[in-house]
């Protein structure tokens, strides 16, 4: 099957490049990326991902109608100017975790990109690397995210291929949007550029500055819109957590980071992957336990932890294990042992991973899930209770946690509720390309060299296919090199 053309033009000429098309009868929307620009951070209107029409094969925005005018600033925090945080210039807003590294140059080379200037790294992990930077056609501050070798074998071209095609497509306002991706042209790193936002949710707990309940409300509301936007289309971050929250001077919320994104399946809503993915503080006991299969689930469980975070006296970590073992034994501390038939119905076969015994779980320490909550108000310790559910099938979805008695009042204000009904995607996500089938890293970099990446002024020309990339060359072996 042909694949549409998706090249990302530069910001000046984006506009025009969304003219209307008839609308289009597909039940799903394909993962592609957009051609208009993405709506400005905290825009209103909630525009579904692209879909490709059947007949001529063109873009277009599948937009919702819940709003029928752009509102003048983001719901979640219209109503009260005193959302606003404190100065950020006097605190220190480096993460713990990641912390602040020494200004370098652009992987050695400071005319790898010529399209930024390079100001510091941020942080760097084992497959990326954050650089901020300055455009120097507009001056604007952004953030580069440097994938190092993302095609070196099929884990790291798979992860890539889905990261830029589902950030790209997911077109949200509480969703760090993808503004552009390059290739450099002296090495096999890719530039993902993105919204420079002020600090990260782990940066604004560790520094107390959401101090007031309305705060935290608006961070855990945005958190919610977000996920019922992603889960609506099939998508699961599966990598929740406050350093991959984003804020703005206005408690504004992004989401960032779907480098462990993907989409589950159409039948059942689940995800075949036995897999242990995620950060462990805020990792579900069904990824701990490895099971075949989890859901959505995992991204509650996680925000469930994050809640706890914000509403803990010195916002200090929920479950604070040093591996999966001990993760999961703070967690069977704080909830208790679960039943076999509770373990039988998440799928659990109890090969891989022993469940600590009562007993064993309790040599640790005293506390349970009651005390490491003291402090809490009563009704967000409900919320947290119903969201650290062991077994996934109990915990609340995102549209049953936004009616949540803990936060209905919030909700209520303004228009609040008619964002978070519009927080939705009416359309599936779907990759363009058989993402089970064990495709060589060819395939997946072939796709996204011709469809998504730009090419860097001076270097190589962008390389790709007619056809599905790389699909026809292929042997009867899928991962042929």
């Amino acid at each position: 099957m042909w694949w549409p053309s998706t090249k990302r033009v530069p910001p000046q000429r984006r506009e025009s490049t969304s003219a209307a098309t008839s609308p289009t009868p597909a039940t799903c929307q394909t993962v592609v990326a957009n051609t208009t620009a993405h709506a400005p951070a905290i825009t209103p209107l909630i525009d579904a991902a692209c879909a490709t029409h059947p007949s001529n094969h063109q873009l277009q925005r599948v937009s919702d109608t819940t709003f029928s005018s752009p509102l003048p600033r983001h719901p979640a925090t219209a109503d009260s100017e005193a959302l606003c945080l404190e100065d950020l210039s006097a605190l220190d807003l480096t993460s713990t975790r990641h912390p602040q590294l020494s200004p370098v140059s652009f992987s050695g080379d400071a005319g790898a990109l010529p399209l930024f200037d390079v100001i510091d790294k941020l942080g760097s992990g084992g497959f990326a690397t954050v650089w901020r930077a300055q455009r120097r056609d507009s001056g604007s501050g952004v953030v580069i995210k440097q994938m190092i070798e993302p095609f070196r074998d099929h884990k790291n071209a798979r992860r890539t291929f889905r990261e830029l095609l589902l950030q790209s497509a997911a077109n949200h306002p509480n969703v760090l949007p993808v503004t552009s991706v390059h290739r450099a042209a002296c090495s096999h790193d890719l530039f993902i550029e993105l919204p420079q936002m002020q600090l990260d949710l782990e940066a604004a707990l560790r520094n107390a500055m959401l101090k007031s309940r309305a705060h935290k409300q608006a961070v855990f509301f945005q958190l919610l819109c977000a996920l019922k936007y992603l889960h609506s289309g099939g998508m699961v971050h599966r990598d929740l957590k406050p350093a991959n929250v984003l804020l703005s001077e206005r408690c504004e919320l992004q989401v960032c980071d779907f480098g462990l994104a993907t989409l589950t399946s159409s039948d059942d809503d689940a995800i075949e992957c036995s897999d242990s993915c995620g950060s462990l503080w805020y990792r579900a006991p069904e990824l701990l336990l490895r099971v075949a299969r989890h859901s959505a689930a995992v991204d509650m469980w996680s925000a469930g932890c994050m809640l706890a975070e914000l509403w803990r006296p010195g916002h200090t970590v929920l479950l604070l294990g040093a591996s999966d073992a001990q993760q999961l034994a703070k967690i069977v501390e704080a909830l208790g042992v679960p039943a076999a038939e509770e373990l039988g119905a998440m799928g659990y076969a109890g090969s891989s991973v022993t469940i600590p015994s009562s007993k064993a779980a309790s040599s640790l320490s005293s506390r349970t899930l009651a005390k490491l909550l003291a402090g809490v108000p009563a009704e967000c310790a409900a919320c947290i209770g119903e969201l650290l559910s062991f077994n996934p099938a109990l915990r609340p979805t995102a549209t049953q946690a936004l009616n949540h008695p803990s936060l209905q009042a919030f909700v209520a204000e303004g228009r609040r509720a008619d964002f978070a009904a519009a927080s939705t995607t009416f359309k599936r996500f779907e990759l363009p390309i058989r993402d089970g089938n064990g495709w060589s890293p060819r395939v997946y970099r072939d796709y996204l060299f011709q469809h998504v990446v730009e090419a860097v002024p001076g270097g190589a020309a962008n390389v790709g296919q007619s056809e599905e990339p790389s699909v026809a060359a292929l042997d009867d072996n899928p991962m042929a090199a």
